[in-house]
């Protein structure tokens, strides 16, 4: 594993764009090497194939820069990269498929046959004069701000008296951890630790030169289509093993689920089924899930993943209000916290078995790297019931997710 985690430093080092991840329970590891990645716009996410990465939020307005997209973007075009330009819009990205290397992990090391195809790969591309130029989607302060305890609980008492006054029924209240010890340069590690840690998660290392660089193992699928058969689930609720359920969680989760078969209807989706409420565990912690399914069409999937994403489970419930008073309360951006990111193979032309269909997990349980820091994201469900208290343990225990891999 040290050669893997040494070439994949390698494209970090000669500005290489890449994704790396494992899904759920499985065995293989699949490292993609997009040649030149893309800017797009999510209402034509049936056009593409490749590895795609979405923001926390992108609003309906032909003023939004998402919509102001007519055609895929490349990267080296500072009219969709520059923030000075596109403000607090961030842009969808799309990483081509161009070559995936996939490989076992065998007794915490790869096959010494893999491990040389994939120095000989990457030796290759990282010498590639023609590699396309990336231009840099700088982040500045105002994206970043540490809310310590004194601060969070205050956030938490705010929100609560917003839900108790009528205006929202829930929303999620998030916060960074500031981490100096863990950089870009530890992204590798990070994963391979994590991927080991935590089998039943969706465990990704995301590198775009100059854009983004995020690590996570997130526990929540968005959207999973194949054969007109769209699932999702509804995850919400946390508590430790040795605790019980309460009536708090229960209610934050029946809103997620409730959200999802609304879209699911009102969409026209036909077959809509929900599956047994059930205990799940990512990690130390635990949540509850319902699994929803509908039958409908690929010509509306980028219409139903832009209603579903944020999730009621990541901004709240009515979503359009929630999002508002995040704007409002916390003094962060998410950035790409709280979107999504996975596979699409949506377009005729692609070579890929499972044509016509998509695999999306929520970005959760992750951190954005930089050169010098990394920053964790973490955050609660609060609703009417919550205890401000016990909303800041939460966000502590879920934080542990990372920090216990982090140096």
């Amino acid at each position: 594993m040290t050669v893997i985690v040494e070439e994949i430093n390698k494209l970090i080092e000669n500005k290489r764009a890449f994704y790396l991840y494992r899904e759920p329970l499985g065995k293989e590891i699949v490292l993609g090497l997009p040649y030149a990645p893309l800017v797009i716009n999510i209402n034509d996410i049936t056009d593409y194939n490749g590895f795609i990465v979405s923001p926390f939020y992108l609003e309906n307005s032909e003023n939004h820069l998402n919509d102001k997209i007519t055609d895929s973007i490349s990267l080296n075009d500072t009219e969709y990269i520059d923030r000075n330009k596109i403000k607090k819009d961030l842009p969808v990205f799309l990483l081509p498929y161009h070559r995936e290397l996939r490989f076992f992990l065998n007794e915490e090391s790869v096959i010494s046959e893999t491990s040389e195809k994939i120095q000989s790969y990457i030796s290759s591309l990282c010498s590639d004069k023609s590699y396309p130029e990336i231009s840099s989607l700088q982040f500045d302060d105002s994206d970043f701000h540490i809310a310590d305890k004194s601060e969070y609980l205050d956030q938490c008492s705010k929100t609560i008296d917003n839900i108790r006054n009528g205006n929202i029924q829930k929303m999620i209240l998030s916060r960074q951890i500031r981490n100096t010890l863990n950089t870009l340069d530890d992204g590798a590690d990070i994963f391979f630790s994590l991927e080991k840690k935590y089998p039943r998660a969706f465990t990704f290392l995301i590198h775009i030169p100059g854009c983004m660089s995020w690590v996570g193992a997130s526990p929540e699928l968005l959207a999973d289509y194949k054969e007109k058969t769209f699932t999702t689930v509804s995850l919400a609720g946390t508590k430790r093993p040795e605790e019980n359920w309460s009536e708090k969680e229960y209610e934050e989760q029946k809103m997620v689920t409730d959200y999802i078969t609304d879209i699911f209807n009102k969409n026209k989706c036909n077959n809509i089924s929900k599956d047994l409420l059930q205990t799940v565990k990512a990690g130390a912690i635990e949540h509850l899930q319902t699994i929803v399914k509908a039958e409908t069409e690929t010509t509306i999937l980028s219409k139903i993943i832009r209603e579903l994403s944020p999730t009621a489970a990541l901004c709240g419930t009515p979503k359009d209000k929630a999002y508002e008073l995040i704007k409002e309360i916390e003094k962060h951006s998410r950035l790409y916290y709280g979107g999504f990111l996975g596979r699409i193979n949506l377009n005729n032309g692609s070579s890929d078995d499972n044509v016509n269909s998509l695999k999306l997990f929520v970005n959760l349980r992750s951190a954005l790297l930089k050169e010098n820091e990394s920053y964790i994201y973490v955050g609660g469900g609060i609703t009417k019931d919550s205890v401000p208290e016990k909303e800041w343990e939460e966000t502590c225990i879920k934080s542990q997710t990372l920090l216990s891999v982090f140096k």
